[in-house]
């Protein structure tokens, strides 16, 4: 993985980013950049971000689902944040499905977050995400 490659040692993620990457890049950048200001984070705080995480030519993604990256890198982390796109995408997303279900049976915090920033801050979230938020059905992922 891209993290392998440039740490030198292990970086055990504080928060865990759940995202669809049909999105623009620069928005998916946007958000986390808002995240990083809502919650003054250092410069230092680890992510735990699939693409940069997981190796992509062959990561084992483990036989049974409790052991896949994605659901132990959740449980490791205090925090999940999932990244809306303009579409949406994410929501359509199985593994996205999956990652937020982790997050919610395991307890932890929980943030949605576009590139104008935090849902459900006044004035942050435009109302067709809002409706595609309500009317999600997983079993339609």
């Amino acid at each position: 993985s891209w993290a392998e490659f440039v740490a030198k040692q292990p970086q055990p993620a504080e928060i865990f980013v759940s995202h669809w990457w049909r999105g623009r890049f620069r928005d998916f950048m946007s958000a986390i950049e808002k995240l990083a200001k809502d919650k003054a984070l250092s410069v230092f705080t680890p992510f735990w971000i699939c693409t940069f995480a997981n190796c992509q030519f062959g990561d084992d993604l483990s036989m049974e689902l409790e052991d896949c990256p994605f659901v132990r890198a959740v449980r490791s982390t205090k925090l999940t944040v999932l990244i809306l796109d303009r579409q949406a995408g994410s929501l359509a997303r199985s593994w996205c499905g999956l990652e937020l279900f982790y997050t919610i049976k395991k307890e932890k915090e929980l943030h949605l977050y576009t590139s104008v920033g935090h849902v459900g801050t006044k004035g942050k979230c435009p109302g067709p995400l809002v409706e595609a938020v309500k009317s999600w059905d997983i079993r339609k992922s």
